[in-house]
């Protein structure tokens, strides 16, 4: 699916940004102590695989979140800024979800980034 389809599977864009929300608090639930990038490391983000210089994963934790509601990981191409990334896609967003992805960008765990959600 592409990410304006997951959003016309929700009612509302609140009900969208719940479920982002959600889907990254169980992310960094199951996954507290990783780090997408080291910190020093200013490689870019993606959203279907690491960093380049950080482990192995199936993506960012925004990457992840959206495969969880049914991002096809194919289809992601793309190494825009979160917020870029809604805008290009028409999608809604919370504004501090730039705040979880500058933490996570910036060396800190999943469980350290998704705090930001709370701010």
């Amino acid at each position: 699916m592409r990410l304006r389809e997951i959003r016309e599977c929700f009612k509302t864009n609140q009900d969208f940004i719940g479920a982002v929300n959600s889907a990254l608090r169980e992310i960094a639930e199951k996954n507290p102590d990783f780090i997408y990038r080291p910190k020093g490391v200013f490689t870019g983000c993606n959203y279907n695989r690491g960093s380049g210089d950080g482990p192995e994963c199936s993506g960012c934790l925004f990457g992840q979140a959206f495969q969880m509601l049914g991002w096809s990981k194919g289809g992601i191409d793309s190494s825009r800024r979160i917020i870029a990334l809604c805008n290009h896609y028409d999608i809604p967003y919370q504004e501090n979800w730039r705040f979880v992805q500058n933490a996570q960008d910036g060396g800190d765990s999943f469980s350290e980034a998704v705090k930001f959600l709370d701010r």
